[in-house]
């Protein structure tokens, strides 16, 4: 099945900071263009942008949006909802099912996240204290612990998110950058996934830097011998890429997983196309809810046992 992607046809070294601000993003004196800023679109805007541009475009984007498949843009097609300010990738919102600590919450909020397996992941490592590893388990459940830093930076309100085949949980991290994660402990693999978005961490200022620093999205595996640890994970600021870009066709077919169930990745898209879910932070299907996260291959393994060629998008139910 071919799907649309957004391509960076002819990269552009010019200094975006250096842009004049207007409504589409900032205008480029070198070139008398105006550079459309893809950061703050939704994947609908994106082509429907493309499409008018009738060839290629000026814009800012990022690799997330580069490796995101974009929805075809029908002239019949009538819904127009809302959605958030936020990076390309696939949707995540809803409730979650999961057990105790006061920090495990339920997310309100739509996060979008895309894995790149031709992405070097930031550094994780074992936190190196001289102490026997702290390791809690109530009943069935495992508690995963963590932090999250940057240099000095102790990063709050990051999403930590495990994912498994059938099920996912989810916490977010506290003021001094820990999280705890209750997973059930028949959950936890040789392999296991883990999410971390910065999608409602605050973009933090820094003295003599021109733009405020904020956090690319990343998936990580994690062993059984690291989860049983303590968790340091160092998070990779996000970068983004300026240049003239257009819409190109990729054979695309990715596995897909509702509710550990497979199911076409045509009938997916129809369904997410129907229900707006490119512009929205959930799909339905009579008047059933969905969540959705993408994986990229080497991170899908660790739930299939195989590689997919074009990555596993898992879809669970919002209970």
């Amino acid at each position: 099945m071919k799907n649309k992607f957004l391509r960076l046809d002819k990269p552009c070294s010019e200094n975006w900071e250096n842009m004049t601000p207007n409504e589409k993003g900032r205008f480029c004196d070198s070139c008398s263009k105006s550079v459309i800023d893809f950061t703050k679109m939704t994947t609908e805007e994106i082509t429907q942008a493309l499409r008018e541009s009738k060839g290629s475009i000026c814009g800012r984007t990022n690799q997330r949006q580069l490796n995101t498949p974009l929805m075809d843009v029908y002239e019949e097609s009538s819904f127009k909802l809302p959605y958030s300010r936020i990076a390309a990738g696939v949707m995540i919102a809803g409730s979650l099912a999961a057990v105790t600590p006061s920090n495990a919450e339920k997310p309100s909020f739509p996060i979008e996240m895309i894995d790149s397996d031709n992405a070097v992941d930031p550094p994780i490592q074992l936190e190196e204290n001289g102490e026997t590893p702290r390791h809690w388990k109530y009943k069935d459940t495992t508690l995963i612990k963590g932090k999250i830093q940057y240099d000095t930076i102790l990063v709050e309100n990051a999403i930590v998110i495990f994912l498994s085949k059938n099920e996912y949980y989810k916490t977010v991290t506290q003021k001094d950058g820990t999280f705890e994660l209750p997973v059930p402990t028949h959950l936890i693999d040789k392999d296991n996934v883990i999410l971390v978005s910065y999608a409602k961490v605050s973009d933090i200022e820094i003295k003599g830097r021109p733009m405020p620093l904020s956090f690319r999205d990343q998936n990580y595996l994690l062993s059984k011998e690291q989860i049983a640890e303590i968790v340091k994970i160092t998070p990779r600021p996000d970068s983004f890429l300026l240049g003239a870009m257009t819409l190109h066709d990729v054979n695309y077919s990715p596995i897909v997983l509702r509710n550990g169930i497979e199911i076409p990745y045509k009938q997916f898209e129809k369904e997410r196309r129907n229900s707006g879910e490119y512009c929205s932070s959930s799909s339905q299907k009579n008047n059933q809810s969905y969540i959705t996260f993408y994986l990229g291959r080497r991170k899908a393994a660790a739930i299939l046992g195989r590689e997919p060629k074009d990555g596993l998008y898992l879809q669970y139910s919002v209970k």
